[in-house]
């Protein structure tokens, strides 16, 4: 491996900000709200998975790996056009949505378990080279490397990876930045462009798509004040019961009816290459 690789592979690893047991956390606290407003609201259709169908990446006897699945946002659509699909989740919750979701719509080819992939030994699993598209759709699970790497070791065919360019969440912003006092750049992510140069120096070439998103999002209040806590607990170190109370405050002021609105406004990157 080149010397320029071994610089953006460094850096990456600098820029890494996942704790396996808070994301976890998080996740099983934002599982209900994310199942309702993602995927019961929105979320019947994918628009990436009928992206990947039309590049011919997929058919009717490929196996899909589905890396951080979530409520089944694109493992069921998935499921309906493919052999089968294997789909995990950090969160517990998140995969008892996804295998409820697969159940009302009848789908019965997801095989769905929960654990993180950094935990996953694809040897000891046998999925070294087994599935035809390893899908990693805006997860913190590929946050260096190794993930990196191992989505290419069990892929026979394709892997597609996605990750945000820029976001802004007006809830959460504002707690950031006048509730922690904490610089934006300190949640900045570069995985899409980490990644790509990484695949570049291996002599891997990928694709590149562009999405531009926005959402308003709704959230149960107090699965919201759990949520936030949860992150800026995360967030910030050693933090003070003050904050944690300035957070519960600033979102209660915000509900009406018992439910809080937050726009999203965001531009995400997705890689798409074959496997080597």
């Amino acid at each position: 491996m080149n010397d320029l690789n071994h610089k953006f592979i460094s850096k990456w690893e600098e820029e890494r900000k996942m704790d396996l047991e808070a994301t976890r956390v998080f996740w099983e606290t934002k599982a209900h709200s994310y199942n309702k407003g993602i995927y019961e609201e929105k979320q019947r259709k994918s628009k990436i998975v009928d992206m990947i169908l039309e590049k011919g990446i997929i058919n009717e006897e490929s196996r899909v790996l589905d890396i951080g699945a979530g409520p089944g946002n694109h493992a069921i659509p998935f499921a309906k056009l493919v052999k089968d699909v294997t789909a995990f989740d950090i969160s517990n919750e998140m995969v008892k949505y996804l295998l409820s979701n697969a159940e009302k719509e009848g789908v019965s080819n997801i095989f769905a378990f929960n654990s993180s992939w950094e935990d996953i030994d694809i040897e000891e699993k046998q999925m070294n080279k087994s599935y035809d598209l390893v899908f990693a759709s805006m997860t913190p699970a590929v946050s260096n490397f190794e993930s990196l790497q191992k989505m290419n070791e069990a892929s026979k065919g394709y892997c597609y990876l996605s990750g945000f360019v820029y976001r802004q969440d007006s809830i959460w912003d504002e707690i950031r930045n006048n509730i922690l006092k904490l610089d934006k750049d300190t949640e900045k992510q570069n995985k899409v462009y980490y990644a790509f140069n990484i695949l570049w120096n291996m002599e891997i070439y990928p694709d590149v798509e562009y999405y531009q998103g926005e959402h308003i999002h709704r959230f149960a209040t107090e699965d919201l004040v759990e949520m936030y806590s949860q992150k800026a607990q995360a967030s910030v170190k050693d933090i003070d019961a003050n904050s944690i109370e300035k957070i519960s405050e600033f979102i209660r002021s915000k509900a009406v009816d018992g439910i809080v609105e937050e726009e999203m406004k965001s531009k995400s990157a997705a890689l798409i290459w074959k496997a080597i």
